[in-house]
């Protein structure tokens, strides 16, 4: 059980810096915060966003629970599924590009108001309910719902883990772009979410490769 509940949790985190790495709008807007506002108001930005991803791996992770037992019992099948998607993201996030022109609702470097500016990238964030697929692709890439003796316990421990890992995402940027201000660049920024990309498909690689490989040692040899 000890095993198992390290297991989640380490996965549960991947999943919340996963889900929060790539640098669409909020990340933009997140560095341009604070580039223009400080680190503080980065962070918010990036809490806002939080919100909003906990609000769809709820959604994501009880629709999914109540289908437990069906996906356990076709757990390879769904981490191909998943490492699939995941590949499809990283292609499509590969491909897009990146730049500064998000909508921001002040500019006003000398008024902060941190309550405004979570409301604010939280609807933005949550003004794109696809990230549900997402979810749903790392859950079943990850195997992310296990069987606990209290289903509540294992909602709330991958639940906290998730936010630690987006919480623990947007501290190293904003604490980057404060530090890199003077070099961060449109270019920079295409070039990091190819990174990323680079790294989700590899983690959809991985996943198909060990499940091919899993399944190929359980055949039985005639």
């Amino acid at each position: 059980m000890l095993i198992l509940i390290l297991s989640t949790i380490i996965k549960a985190i991947a999943i919340g810096i996963l889900v929060s790495a790539p640098m669409g709008p909020v990340g933009i807007l997140c560095v341009k915060r604070t580039l223009h506002k400080g680190r503080g108001e980065g962070f918010m930005t990036g809490i806002g966003a939080t919100i909003s991803d906990f609000v769809y791996a709820s959604i994501t992770y009880l629709g999914v629970g109540f289908v437990t037992s069906f996906i356990n019992d076709h757990e390879d099948v769904f981490t191909i599924l998943g490492s699939v998607l995941l590949i499809g993201f990283a292609f499509y996030l590969y491909r897009s590009r990146t730049d500064y022109n998000v909508k921001d609702q002040k500019e006003d470097n000398n008024q902060l108001n941190y309550p405004k500016t979570i409301a604010s990238s939280f609807l933005l964030t949550f003004s794109n309910p696809l990230i549900i697929f997402f979810f749903i692709a790392l859950y079943a890439r990850f195997n992310i719902v296990p069987e606990y003796t209290s289903p509540i316990l294992g909602y709330l421990l991958v639940m906290i883990c998730i936010i630690i890992g987006a919480l623990l995402w947007w501290y190293i940027v904003t604490k980057l772009v404060d530090k890199l201000k003077d070099n961060i660049s449109v270019m920079g920024l295409r070039w990091f979410n190819r990174i990323i990309a680079i790294i989700f498909a590899l983690v959809g690689l991985i996943g198909i490769i060990s499940t091919c490989f899993s399944l190929a040692i359980n055949v039985p040899f005639r």
